[in-house]
């Protein structure tokens, strides 16, 4: 159910949450070969029509899927299904700063 093949600083963690259970996969940014990889269950209840209802016992699930990986690093990248996605065309004036995008765009998401 768990597995290892090794540790890797430089890498990405690839995160799905199914109703079926929590996958784990991380692999090295140079090779893109796996670097470690787990599967975990998931409590009955902790999904509901595809949205997370028990944050708590997700995280649980989460902090034993890695420690039982090996995986490590920063960053991650998580699964999201469409239907949970807002996708909108944006016209954004040029030359505008960092901090003026994203102010930007957050008006716009919210919108």
């Amino acid at each position: 159910m768990f597995g290892r093949f090794g540790k890797d600083a430089g890498s990405l963690l690839g995160i799905d949450i199914s109703p079926h259970g929590l996958r784990l996969l991380q692999r090295r940014r140079a090779s893109g070969s796996p670097s470690a990889w787990a599967i975990a269950p998931l409590a009955a209840g902790v999904l509901h029509e595809g949205r997370v209802v028990d944050p708590e016992q997700l995280a649980h699930a989460l902090r034993h899927a890695l420690a039982h990986s090996g995986a490590r690093g920063r960053e991650a990248a998580v699964a999201v299904p469409a239907a949970a996605v807002l996708s909108k065309r944006l016209n954004v004036p040029a030359g505008l700063t960092q901090d003026a995008l994203f102010a930007h765009l957050r008006v716009e998401a919210e919108a």
